[in-house]
């Protein structure tokens, strides 16, 4: 399929429409392909445009996250559960680092994909934890392409902020 503007789809194994999406994409001006079989996520393959490739490599970025975040999560669980204090505090600072260099890498994968819907995508999502400060809200949405700032994503990244800053209207 195509898309006049970027924009995410999604497909779930569920009937219920609350349900969280199984499998996220991005459709754009370019060609999309979806192969797969209704019964098998596990075969699904998905091929398109530049949007949909970004989202594979933001995609990427955060499984690698999320990997070394449960290994340090159950190495300090393993610490805990032998009373080794320093153990468990050496997994505390790996983790606060390992949070930091997640959140400079979201910063340069915004920066070097300013044109990407899928940037202020992340901006909305990731950019919505505790853990990022006004000021860094502030300084990826200035990465952030004019084409892609009139966008819904842009517009989503500019509400985030405005959240942060507690003037949203609603």
């Amino acid at each position: 399929g195509k898309s006049p503007e970027p924009n995410m789809y999604w497909f779930t194994t569920s009937n219920n429409p609350n349900s969280q999406p199984s499998i996220i994409f991005y459709v754009d001006g370019g060609k999309t392909t979806v192969n797969m079989n209704m019964d098998s996520l596990q075969t699904l393959s998905i091929k398109g445009g530049q949007s949909q490739k970004d989202y594979e490599e933001y995609k990427a970025i955060m499984i690698t996250f999320q990997l070394q975040q449960q290994s340090i999560v159950n190495e300090y669980n393993q610490a805990r559960t032998a009373n080794d204090i320093n153990i468990m505090q050496a997994k505390q600072a790996e983790f606060e680092k390992l949070s930091g260099n997640v959140k400079e890498q979201l910063k340069n994968f915004i920066k070097t994909h300013s044109k990407s819907p899928v940037s202020g995508y992340i901006i909305d999502t990731e950019y919505a934890n505790p853990v990022f400060t006004m000021p860094e809200v502030e300084e990826v949405i200035g990465f952030l392409d004019k084409s892609i700032l009139e966008t819904k994503y842009g517009k989503l990244a500019k509400d985030r902020l405005a959240t942060l800053q507690g003037t949203t209207i609603g």
